[in-house]
C-alpha cells in the first residue's frame, strides 16, 4: 500500500507477506475486526432459567444473532452447554425482543451424533477463536459422494468352481514381513505358493478387480504400465511361462481421450486376472515361488524420463519407485485354487501386518465371516456398507469394528498418493504428465485415485462379548502423519478383515477417506464410538449472576483435570459474555472436581484483542 498524489505514489511502498495454511478464505470461519473497531452489536438482556438434562457434552454451535453485524457475534440462536448428568442446562431467554431468539437447549444422545471434544489450543496474541476456526482443525468440504463395488468376472469362465469339503488348504504370501514400500511383484520370489492339501494344486487364479487399489493391474507386454513388462517368472527356471490364456479380465483403457497424446496413443488397460496352469502339479508340503510385472494403470506408456524428473524422493533420496507394486497394494484381491480331484478353493487377500506384506489362504467355505468398519467423525458416521466416501482431518477420528463375538481382526490403514510431480505438458495437449496421471487416476479409481501405498498400518484386535471393538483416539496406534509436502494429496483407505490362524478368514471390508487440507491433531478435539457409554465424573453446579460489559462469547472449552480425555465436561474456565448491560453466568460445583469449572467475565475488548465471527457452517 502506498499515499497516491495526482494518481502516482507519494511515498514509499508499505507491504506485509502472507503464508498459506492449505484452507480456503470463506465467511463459514467467520471474520475479525480492524484492531481499533468500535462498533458494537445491538444490545439485548437476557433471564436466566435452568432444566434438567442427561446430556454430557458440549455442543458448540455458534452463529451471528440475525439481523446484527456480521463480523460482532453475538450468542448464537441456538447454543448448547451440556453439564455433567444429572444437572443442568442453562437456557437464556431475552427480555427484549431480539431478531432471533438465542437459547441454549440440550442437544441429542451421543448415539445419534458423533461427539466432539472442544480441547482447543490458546489463541494466541488474545485472538479469540471458536473451535473449527483453529488453523489445525479442518475446514468443510463438499461431501465426497458414494462409491460403487467393482463388477467382477464370471470365475466360471476361467476355473468351474466347485466348493466342496474335498478341498485342503493352499497358503499365497506376496513379500511376507517386508516393511518396504516400494517392493515389485516383478522378482521371481514375489509370490510363495505352500500347499497344506492332501491333494496336488493344479492351477491358479489372482483376481485383482476388487483390490483396494484399483488401479493395479497385470502389464504382461508393457502397454498398461511402465516400461518394464514380464509374464510369469518361476523361482529356479529361466523360462518366461506366457502360455496362452495366462492372463484373463482385460479391461478397456478408462482413458478416453489419450489418444491425442501421440506419446501414449497405444496404452491399454492391461489384466485383472492371472491364471496359471502350474506346469509340474504342486504336491502336498511343497512350495512354488514365482513373479510377474504389474503396474498402476494410470502410468501406461509414460515414458521413465517424464515421471522420473521432479519424481517424490523416498527416505534414501532415491526416486519413488512409481511402478512397483507391493504385496499390500494387492489387498481386497482374491485367490482361487484348483486341485487336481476337481475341487476348489478360494481366499482373500489381506495384509500380513507388515508395511509391504500381503497373504490368502484358499481353503472350503461354508460361510464367509465379515466385519463392518465405522470411521467416526465430527461431521458424521462411515460404513463400510454403505458405500459412502468420507473425509477425514482436525479432529482425531474414532475407529468401530463390529462382526462376531470374540473374533480376531486385522485392521489397515492404506496411505495413498502419486509420486510423480513433473507438469511438463505434452504437445498439442493441455495436460501435463502429472496432470495426465491425475486425470486417469480419477476416471478410473475415482473413490481411491492413488497409484501407490507410501504407508500401511496394521493392528490386530478381539472383538468383545457384544461384537465390537471402539478404537478410541486411535488408540496411539494408528496415525495420519503425511508424506512431507503431500498432505494435501493424501489419500486413505481403511480396511479391516476377521483373521483365522494369522491369514485373512473373510472378505476385506473397506472405507475411502479424502483429505480436507489439515493436519488431524489432537488440539481440535476427537470423538467417541458411536455406542460408547463410558462417562465424565459427574459434577453438579450451583448458579449466580454477576454483572459484566463484554459482548463477546469465548468458548474456552477444556476437558475436565483427571477426566476421560475423550470426554469433555465443561471447561476449568469458559465464558459465556452477553450484552451489556447484562450478566455473565458463573458456575460454581457442589461437589469438589479436580478443577473449579468457572464462568468468569472477561475484559471488555480492545484493541489488543481480535474478535472472531464464530459463524460456523
Amino acid at each position: 500500500a502506498n499515499v497516491l498524489a495526482g494518481g502516482y505514489p507519494d511515498g514509499p511502498v508499505a507491504r506485509i507477506f502472507l503464508f498459506p495454511t492449505g484452507v480456503n478464505v470463506s465467511d463459514a470461519c467467520g471474520s475479525v475486526l480492524c484492531p481499533d473497531e468500535t462498533s458494537s452489536p445491538t444490545r439485548t438482556s437476557f433471564s436466566l432459567s435452568a432444566s434438567p438434562t442427561t446430556s454430557s457434552y458440549l455442543s458448540p454451535t455458534e452463529a451471528p444473532t440475525e439481523g446484527g453485524p456480521t463480523h460482532n457475534p453475538t450468542l448464537a440462536p441456538t447454543s448448547t452447554i451440556l453439564t455433567s448428568s444429572p444437572s443442568t442446562s442453562l437456557t437464556l431467554e431475552p427480555t427484549s425482543s431480539p431478531s432471533t431468539s438465542p437459547t441454549l437447549e440440550p442437544t441429542a444422545s451421543p448415539s445419534a451424533a458423533p461427539s466432539v471434544s472442544p480441547n482447543v489450543a490458546p489463541a494466541e496474541s488474545g485472538a479469540t477463536l471458536s473451535p473449527t476456526e483453529n488453523k489445525l482443525c479442518a475446514p468443510i468440504y463438499p461431501d465426497p459422494g458414494m462409491w460403487t463395488d467393482a463388477v467382477l468376472p464370471d470365475i466360471s469362465t476361467v476355473m468351474s468352481l466347485n466348493n466342496t469339503e474335498d478341498a485342503g488348504i493352499v497358503e499365497l504370501t506376496i513379500h511376507p514381513k517386508s516393511d518396504s514400500m516400494q517392493r515389485s511383484t516383478y522378482a521371481h520370489n514375489s509370490f510363495t505358493l505352500r500347499n497344506r492339501a492332501s491333494q496336488a494344486v493344479q492351477a491358479i487364479l489372482i483376481d485383482v478387480t476388487d483390490c483396494v487399489l484399483s488401479d493395479a493391474v497385470f502389464d504382461p507386454d508393457g502397454t498398461a504400465g511402465d516400461a518394464g513388462y514380464r509374464a510369469v517368472k518361476f523361482k529356479g527356471s529361466d523360462e518366461i511361462y506366457d502360455g496362452e490364456g495366462i492372463f484373463k479380465f482385460f479391461q478397456d483403457p478408462p482413458f478416453n481421450g489419450d489418444p491425442v497424446i501421440q506419446e501414449v496413443a497405444g496404452s491399454t488397460g492391461g489384466y485383472k486376472g492371472l491364471y496359471v496352469e502350474l506346469p509340474t502339479p504342486l504336491a502336498e508340503g511343497k512350495v512354488q515361488k514365482f513373479g510377474v510385472e504389474m503396474d498402476g494403470n494410470s502410468i501406461a506408456k509414460v515414458a521413465d524420463d517424464k515421471w522420473k524428473l521432479g519424481a517424490y524422493l523416498d527416505d534414501a533420496q532415491k526416486t519413488w519407485n512409481l511402478g512397483g507394486i507391493s504385496g499390500s497394494e494387492l489387498i481386497g484381491s482374491r485367490f482361487y485354487v484348483k486341485f487336481q480331484n476337481g475341487a476348489t478353493a478360494m481366499g482373500h487377500i489381506g495384509s500380513d501386518g507388515y508395511k509391504a506384506g500381503g497373504k490368502a489362504k484358499a481353503k472350503y467355505r461354508s460361510s464367509e465371516k465379515s466385519v463392518i468398519i465405522k470411521f467416526v467423525t465430527d461431521t458424521g458416521i462411515i460404513r463400510s456398507d454403505e458405500k459412502r466416501i468420507g473425509q477425514y482431518g482436525g479432529v482425531v477420528p474414532a475407529l468401530q469394528i463390529e462382526g462376531q463375538q470374540g473374533a480376531q481382526v486385522r485392521i489397515s490403514i492404506l496411505k495413498g498418493f502419486n509420486p510423480v510431480l513433473n507438469d511438463a505438458k505434452y504437445p498439442n495437449n493441455a495436460l501435463g504428465v502429472r496432470g495426465l496421471i491425475e486425470e486417469r487416476l480419477h476416471r478410473g479409481s475415482p473413490q481411491f485415485p492413488v497409484n501407490n501405498f507410501y504407508d500401511v498400518q496394521s493392528r490386530d484386535y478381539t472383538l468383545g462379548v457384544d461384537g465390537k471393538v471402539c478404537i478410541q483416539d486411535f488408540d496411539g496406534n494408528f496415525n495420519f502423519s503425511s508424506v512431507p509436502n503431500y498432505s494435501h494429496k493424501t489419500y486413505i483407505a481403511i480396511v479391516a478383515n476377521v483373521l483365522a490362524g494369522g491369514y485373512p478368514d473373510g472378505p476385506v471390508a473397506r472405507i475411502f477417506l479424502f483429505p480436507t487440507g489439515v493436519n488431524v491433531s489432537d488440539a481440535c478435539g476427537s470423538v467417541l464410538c458411536p455406542d460408547e457409554t463410558s462417562s465424565p465424573t459427574r459434577t453438579s453446579f450451583s448458579l449466580s449472576a454477576s454483572p459484566t460489559t463484554s459482548s463477546y462469547l469465548s468458548p474456552t472449552e477444556a476437558p475436565t483435570e483427571g477426566g476421560p480425555t475423550h470426554n469433555p465436561t465443561l471447561a476449568p474456565t469458559s465464558t459465556i459474555l452477553t450484552s451489556s448491560p447484562s450478566t455473565s453466568l458463573t458456575l460454581e460445583p457442589t461437589s469438589s472436581p479436580s478443577t473449579s469449572p468457572t464462568l468468569e467475565p472477561t475484559a471488555s475488548p480492545s484493541s489488543a484483542a481480535l474478535s472472531v465471527s464464530p459463524s460456523v457452517a
